[in-house]
């Protein structure tokens, strides 16, 4: 599911319930894709931009992750949504590749879809 080279040049975009914004769920729409990514990753500027973990999955896979996302399920398709006892969250796809959210990150994430937050942008 991962794609960087999809999304390379997508517009990336949070909730606007993400308190500082430094740190957050991120999703961009690139054609038939959805991006996810973790804007905390571009704070250490030891990381390389073009390593950024990022988790790709179909435009028809969207809602139906955000639904298992709100429900509090583990799974959505071959996404995992592993549930933290911190309260944050690992999402992993089935390459491996894993996001790592605080409590904070994933409750504003959550208010966000609530809130329609996450639907396709133009």
């Amino acid at each position: 599911m991962s794609s960087k080279a999809e999304l390379t040049d997508a517009q990336w975009h949070k909730s606007a319930r993400s308190q500082s914004g430094s740190a957050c769920v991120e999703f961009a729409f690139a054609g038939d894709l959805v991006g996810l990514r973790d804007s905390k990753y571009r704070r250490d500027p030891a990381n390389a931009t073009d390593d950024q973990p990022m988790i790709s999955l179909p435009l028809t896979h969207w809602q139906p992750f955000l639904e298992a996302a709100v429900a509090g399920s583990p799974r959505s398709g071959e996404l995992r949504i592993l549930h933290l006892h911190d309260g944050g969250v690992t999402l992993q796809d089935h390459d491996g590749v894993a996001l790592t959210y605080t409590d904070a990150e994933w409750t504003a994430f959550l208010a966000g879809i609530a809130a329609d937050d996450f639907v396709m942008v133009a």
